[in-house]
């Protein structure tokens, strides 16, 4: 189409050129070139009506004037709206503007090119039944170098000449190989309204522009960008890191990459598991929750042993300081599949992950980038939420709003919470209130739950007894360790000698092979803080004081460790012999 503008008692009056079908016929007998550069055209005038809301044609003859504005001569080219372009099949090869709506980045093919997908919109495919979410393009490349690169992910004006009109699913598709000797060509311009006339990235070192019917087109398609009411980019598949749920079927997700991980494999190929974010938490899981086979039909054994080939999926303390990873929400895990060569989104840089699976591993969510996933740069639209969380200290979506609903307390409830990312990431001595989950124990038999200290029995040297609360002379204590889990992290808690006490009052350490009541005591508190008395079985939310230290050296490793402190469970009603449970 061509366009210019003049008033009208309805409302705005485009002038749209388009080619008859006695034309099209006509052009089908010459070649391919000259059926798209010479024809008799007939002009419409494209009416919004008082609503505004639809689009009506009427004739009217025109006579267009040819400018030169670029490099050659100016031909005198056809455009079409979207609407009607994907109705040219073969031997028409129709010329478009469009706006990109979003694109991906180009992946290889199972032959030797590479692939590209690009979503067009314009006014015509509002409403439109088979079109009303835009056009979907390939380009065809042999080299990367050869693909459009549009500045922002959407929002960017296109010119194509020559495209191939193919459908796939019973939708039509414009199919575009690029390169050296190829017949497609495009021109991509700025789509902000006061944008430069003159194209940024072209696939030719010459074109031809009809400059001022072109010109006449962008200015069009800028005011129509530019004062839309309806978002370019579909949210029908979007999910946060809160929302993503395994077996739902393929998702996308708004995201930053925080981290990429790299390794070779034995066939010269490279695995890479990529750490994303998006200021939310995922859902907690249970512990031992999820399998691969739940998810996929098939190759549920492949995507279980890409993520258990990592080891560890959560990122080590000097990982977290020296990339700087925020101290709220999760870090989603996404193994690739798909081998993606130089296309890899790199550290920084905030995307849309797109038709990801999202399974749940060992208690752990996590996402698959397979064959069919794709990515595109996207802008980081979750920043504002981080912020006010951040702002208000916001440390878990999921754990109770009010602390009286918690299973816990604490002596220190007026020290702020801190979250597990910061206790991992402190290197130093420190102490902190966290909000977590207990996700496990150990040891597993209460009968090994206290040991006996001082006067050199048990395991404890004589010189930590002090920081235990215990003496020189023997005399049982508490010795067991906590999993805690919140959304940034995991971490082992050591829980012993008076803090321990504290924790389950009334039941003081003793010989627990000599007192079964006692350990069916301890059972019913220990199964209620795992939530395995309610319905939350990824366990209960509790407050509890950690402690960060360092054991001296010449004792034992000296690793960071962690211990609980201050902090004692609420009183619970008893749970009956025949529910009592056995342990994690």
């Amino acid at each position: 189409f061509a366009v210019g503008t003049s008033g009208s008692a309805t409302g705005h009056e485009f002038t749209i050129v388009l080619t008859s079908e006695a034309d099209n016929e006509r052009e089908a007998t010459k070649s391919k070139r000259d059926e798209e550069d010479v024809a008799s055209t007939r002009h419409l005038v494209v009416e919004r009506n008082a609503r505004g809301n639809s689009l009506r044609f009427r004739s009217r003859k025109m006579t267009s004037t040819v400018h030169s504005g670029a490099t050659m001569p100016a031909q005198k080219y056809k455009y079409h709206l979207l609407s009607d372009a994907v109705q040219m099949y073969r031997p028409v090869y129709p010329n478009v503007y469009g706006v990109i709506a979003e694109y991906c980045q180009p992946k290889p093919t199972k032959g030797t090119d590479y692939v590209m997908n690009v979503r067009l919109v314009d006014p015509s495919c509002k409403g439109h039944e088979r079109i009303g979410d835009g056009v979907e393009v390939l380009f065809f490349a042999s080299s990367l170098e050869f693909f459009p690169k549009p500045k922002n992910p959407a929002g960017e004006i296109i010119r194509l000449h020559r495209v191939q009109v193919t459908s796939f699913e019973d939708k039509p598709q414009f199919v575009c190989k690029v390169g050296p000797g190829c017949h497609v060509s495009f021109l991509l311009f700025d789509g902000s309204e006061d944008g430069s006339d003159v194209p940024y990235h072209t696939s030719t070192a010459k074109y031809s522009m009809e400059r001022e019917r072109e010109l006449g087109i962008l200015k069009y398609m800028r005011g129509w960008l530019n004062n839309r009411e309806t978002p370019l980019t579909s949210h029908k598949y979007l999910r946060k890191l809160f929302e993503l749920k395994s077996g739902e079927g393929p998702c996308d997700i708004l995201c930053k990459v925080m981290h990429v991980r790299r390794k070779k494999r034995k066939d010269g190929q490279e695995d890479i598991l990529m750490f994303v974010w998006d200021g939310t938490d995922c859902i907690p899981q249970p512990l031992r929750g999820g399998t691969a086979e739940s998810v996929f039909e098939s190759g549920a054994s492949l995507a279980t042993e890409l993520v258990e080939g990592w080891g560890s999926l959560e990122l080590s303390q000097e990982e977290i300081v020296a990339l700087k990873i925020p101290r709220i929400g999760t870090l989603l895990p996404v193994c690739f599949w798909s081998h993606l060569e130089s296309t890899v989104p790199q550290v920084g840089d905030c995307i849309r992950l797109k038709s990801v699976m999202v399974w749940i591993h060992k208690g752990q969510t996590c996402a698959l980038f397979s064959s069919r996933s794709n990515w595109s740069y996207h802008q980081p639209e979750f920043m504002n939420e981080y912020a006010n969380r951040t702002l208000n200290n916001l440390v878990s979506q999921w754990a109770p709003e009010n602390a009286q609903d918690l299973l816990t307390t604490t002596d220190f409830e007026h020290i702020p919470w801190s979250t597990l990312r910061e206790v991992i990431a402190d290197n130093k001595p420190g102490k902190y209130r966290v909000l977590v989950q207990l996700v496990a124990y150990l040891p597993h038999d209460y009968n090994d739950w206290c040991t006996k200290v001082g006067n050199g029995e048990g395991e404890f040297p004589a010189e930590l007894l002090p920081s235990i609360g215990a003496s020189a002379k023997a005399t049982w204590v508490y010795s067991c360790k906590f999993l805690l889990r919140d959304a940034t992290g995991t971490i082992e808690a050591l829980l012993t000698g008076t803090s321990a006490e504290q924790f389950f009052p009334g039941l003081p350490p003793l010989d627990p092979t000599k007192n079964n009541i006692w350990k069916r005591t301890l059972d019913g508190r220990m199964q209620h803080l795992l939530g395995e008395t309610t319905s939350k079985d990824a366990g209960e939310w509790i407050q509890c004081c950690v402690e960060g230290y360092r054991i001296k050296a010449g004792t034992v490793d000296e690793a960071r460790r962690y211990r609980i402190f201050g902090t004692m469970i609420k009183p619970i009603t008893p749970v009956p012999d025949n529910q009592a449970g056995s342990g994690v």
